[in-house]
């Protein structure tokens, strides 16, 4: 029985795998031409840096904007929701104290602000290359486009069982 013992630890410590704990904005070493985790935090802090320093009109107490559905249209699996929380993070975080209030409910809405995200990408026998455009865009009622901003990466990777 002792033995038995042994050798199910062994082989449970053989098939595990070691686990690394990293930081949220550190690529990882898996690889992958997609979005990464880094990508997001960046994206979204770059965003809402930029969505909370414009001048919005004055003849507005509050100015409430709506975050609608991400579009998502590369080649890439990505839930749409983790950019738009890590996004609505950031812009609460840094629009504190100012008179933006934001909101995934556009009735009430002053602006809206929509994303897509577009992918050129290609592959041989050599590996692939991905170029991810994020195109993020605040409209007025209107559907005027008061602002307009993009994030972009591009990375190339060789061909694994991901891309067959």
């Amino acid at each position: 029985a002792g033995l038995m013992l042994l050798n199910a630890c062994s082989s449970v410590t053989k098939q595990s795998r070691k686990t690394t704990i990293m930081d949220a904005s550190q690529e990882d070493t898996l690889g992958g031409t997609g979005t990464s985790s880094a990508d997001i935090r960046s994206m979204a802090e770059r965003m809402a840096r930029e969505i909370s320093g414009i001048q919005w009109p004055s003849d507005l107490a509050k100015v409430r904007i709506a975050l609608t559905t991400i579009d998502n249209q590369t080649r890439f699996p990505i839930n749409p929701n983790i950019i738009k929380d890590r996004l609505l993070t950031d812009l609460i975080e840094f629009s504190s104290g100012s008179k933006l209030q934001f909101t995934e409910n556009a009735n009430g809405a002053h602006y809206f602000l929509n994303a897509r995200l577009t992918a050129l990408s290609k592959g041989s026998s050599e590996g692939v290359s991905d170029y991810i455009l994020y195109s993020f865009k605040l409209i007025d009622k209107d559907d005027t486009v008061v602002w307009m901003k993009a994030y972009e990466t591009k990375k190339q990777g060789s061909v694994g069982v991901m891309y067959r």
